[in-house]
């Protein structure tokens, strides 16, 4: 069912059968707004989040799940951690799919509602994408935000802050021989070909920022928590650039290098997704 988009009603079957009843961290889902536009709300379409596992954010019990803003002005910052009620029956992690539905107007939105979401589970990534053309470093918009969608390579990215929400890609890459984990007999790395990561705002660690998993079977997670020295200068939330490529082996991905990374902003969500139930046979 991979890459599949469902309504939460369809979702618990067609992945699981009638017995279960959860939603795994690193699933996706995209929620519309209602017209006209709730100030209270997103300004945005339609919003994505992704179910993250809340511990790094301070939440308790351990095992709850929250929802991480992904799309928009506002991705990177947690909209909401779900009480411990919300753990679905026999499971200590995960997300009930029955108790959302039954409190998505409580917790999530009140004047949307549950039948209009759609969820999916995370992807696996199996290539790069295109980078956008350089030729923009030596033209007059050269200090001008990015067109939004647009990679670029991060150590060419023409900002002095990697903000909060945006992307970064990185293709795996093979350690040496005496880098495996004997204790484990893996890696210790991501099994797939290519990670994404999103920049979040966890407010519980002074300000700083971290990089949470956004696809795999590890999305949802957090990967790690970035020192102090990663702050910008001035009021911009998200990375200093030129510390992050300074500092990427050592805090990111040791066998890797920032020249392979690719980075972008946040995306705008115009419209839902086409669900199973909506294709043709």
């Amino acid at each position: 069912m991979m890459n599949k988009w469902f309504t939460l009603a369809e979702y618990a079957h067609a992945a699981y059968g009638d017995e279960a009843d959860i939603i795994w961290r690193g699933c996706v889902l995209r929620v519309p707004s209602v017209s006209p536009p709730d100030p209270t709300w997103y300004p945005d379409p339609v919003m994505g989040f992704i179910v993250v596992e809340a511990m790094p954010f301070g939440a308790e019990p351990h095992g709850v799940s929250g929802l991480l803003v992904a799309s928009g002005h506002k991705a990177g910052l947690v909209h909401v951690i779900f009480p411990k009620e919300s753990l679905p029956k026999g499971y200590v992690y995960g997300l009930s799919t029955a108790w959302l539905i039954a409190n998505w107007k409580k917790w999530v939105y009140p004047r949307g509602n549950a039948e209009s979401v759609l969820i999916r589970e995370p992807e696996t990534l199996l290539r790069m994408p295109a980078v956008k053309s350089q030729r923009w470093k030596t033209s007059s918009r050269q200090n001008r935000p990015h067109t939004m969608s647009n990679w670029r390579t991060l150590t060419t990215y023409g900002s002095d802050v990697v903000k909060r929400g945006c992307i970064l890609r990185v293709p795996s890459a093979s350690p040496p021989e005496q880098e495996w984990d004997d204790s484990v007999d893996v890696f210790t790395w991501y099994p797939d070909p290519v990670i994404d990561f999103i920049v979040v705002d966890a407010d519980s660690f002074e300000g700083r920022s971290g990089l949470l998993v956004a696809s795999g079977h590890k999305a949802g997670v957090v990967y790690v928590i970035f020192p102090k020295e990663s702050i910008p200068e001035g009021d911009a939330r998200g990375l200093s650039t030129a510390w992050l490529i300074a500092n990427w082996k050592k805090w990111v991905y040791p066998w890797g290098s920032a020249e392979s990374v690719l980075v972008r902003e946040s995306e705008t969500i115009l419209r839902m997704p086409v669900t199973r139930s909506q294709r043709r046979p």
